[in-house]
């Protein structure tokens, strides 16, 4: 196993998770939501629906496809990593529990560097924002912008409910960015050929 200096991780992942706990069943409540994978699926149908009527089916179809890469990028990066690692969850390291780390949903399994939560909602996001520029024209400022707080609303609902370390989804973060706009640069080349 692999340490990690995370004295400042723990204090940053303490306190998200406090003033969430502090602030009450409504924000604790809306994190389990946002942490539920179950829960992007309607989300994920209405953004095909619109990627079909804005850029018709072939186009839609290979976006659809890209994104399915990316997600498949990242989560099967995260699986690499929690094992390589083998970093602890917050909710199974008994310092932070001590600590006072409140745990709103089940803890999983015992690994959780990096998040696959962060790492795909950012990745799938970023993919997103790059392909879509020129298909929604005058809507990509609001529609970036609701992709971002999505992201972040994901990726800190896993430290609100107790299962990653704020390192975790930074982490998270930076590999599905990375891997987004990767995949960005192949479908925009592909989506080019197909005219």
């Amino acid at each position: 196993m692999i340490e990690f200096p995370s004295h400042i991780d723990s204090s940053i992942t303490l306190a998200i998770n406090d003033i969430a706990s502090r602030a009450g069943s409504a924000v604790t409540g809306m994190s389990v939501f946002c942490s539920r994978k179950d829960t992007w699926i309607p989300l994920y149908i209405l953004t095909a629906v619109f990627l079909v009527r804005q850029m018709g089916w072939k186009k839609a179809l290979l976006t659809i496809a890209g994104v399915a890469v990316c997600i498949g990028l990242c989560d099967q990066t995260a699986n690499l990593f929690k094992h390589g690692f083998e970093r602890l969850r917050p909710c199974y390291n008994q310092h932070v529990l001590q600590e006072g780390l409140n745990i709103f949903e089940k803890r999983g399994s015992l690994f959780g560097f990096f998040s696959a939560h962060a790492a795909i909602t950012f990745g799938t996001n970023t993919c997103a924002i790059f392909c879509l520029r020129k298909a929604i024209g005058r809507f990509h400022l609001p529609f970036s912008s609701a992709a971002i707080f999505w992201a972040l609303a994901v990726s800190l609902s896993r430290v609100v409910v107790g299962k990653h370390f704020f390192g975790d989804i930074t982490a998270g973060a930076i590999i599905g960015i990375f891997y987004g706009y990767l995949v960005a640069l192949a479908l925009s080349f592909l989506l080019r050929k197909a005219g």
